[in-house]
C-alpha cells in the first residue's frame, strides 16, 4: 500500500477557516474514490492511500485545498524508484586508512547496484568525487535493502565526506543526504 500525504500549509490553512474543498489530481483529473484509490480526511490530515499499485499509478500528485482565503497546492511524485541511502550510526572508522560504511535503502524492487562517492573535505570545501559502483548484496524478498562497503585506502587523519545513489530496474535514485566521517587520527 502507497500513501501520499498532503502537507503542513494546507494544514494550516484549515486551522483557519474550516469551509475549505480539498481535491487530489492526477494527470490533471480529479481522482474519485474506488476500491483501490481511497482519500482519507482526519482532521486537518488530508492522505491518499493507493492499493496494489500498478504501473500505470506512477507520477504526480497534487492535492489542492482552496477557501475564502485563498488557494494552495501540493505535489508529491509516486514512482518505483528507491528511496534515497540512509547511512547507519554503525558506520565507523576501521583503521587509520580505512572506513566501514554501513547503509539501508527503501525499494520494493530489488536493488542492482550502488554508486557510492567520496571526496575530501576541509573547511566548507571539497575536493573532486571520486565514483565506485558497488554490487547489491541484499535480500530482494524485503523492501528495506541492508548493503555494508569497507573503503580502504585512505588517507590517515583526513576529513571526507560520502553519498550513495541506488539503481533498481527503474532508475537510479536521488542521493543520499552527505555523510561527513574521517579516519582515526582526524580532529572532531
Amino acid at each position: 500500500m502507497a500513501a501520499v500525504s498532503a502537507f503542513s500549509l494546507i494544514s494550516s490553512i484549515l486551522r483557519r477557516n474550516p469551509q475549505i474543498l480539498v481535491e487530489w489530481y492526477f494527470k490533471n483529473e480529479t481522482l474519485k474514490d474506488t476500491s483501490r484509490i481511497v482519500k482519507l480526511n482526519t482532521g486537518n490530515d488530508h492522505s491518499l492511500i493507493i492499493r496494489n499499485v500498478k504501473t500505470s499509478d506512477y507520477g504526480f500528485y497534487s492535492c489542492r485545498a482552496s477557501n475564502l482565503l485563498g488557494n494552495t497546492e501540493k505535489t508529491i511524485e509516486l514512482t518505483a524508484i528507491a528511496n534515497p541511502a540512509v547511512f547507519k550510526k554503525e558506520s565507523r572508522s576501521t583503521s587509520s586508512t580505512s572506513y566501514n560504511f554501513i547503509w539501508e535503502v527503501d525499494s520494493y524492487s530489488p536493488i542492482i547496484e550502488y554508486q557510492f562517492w567520496f571526496r575530501k573535505y576541509k573547511g566548507g570545501t571539497g575536493g573532486k568525487w571520486h565514483k565506485l559502483y558497488i554490487p547489491s548484496s541484499t535480500d530482494a524478498s524485503s523492501p528495506v535493502h541492508t548493503r555494508s562497503f569497507n573503503l580502504t585506502g585512505l588517507n590517515t587523519a583526513t576529513h571526507y565526506e560520502a553519498v550513495v545513489l541506488s539503481r533498481n530496474r527503474y532508475g537510479w535514485s536521488h542521493p543520499s543526504e552527505i555523510l561527513r566521517f574521517h579516519t582515526e587520527g582526524a580532529s572532531k
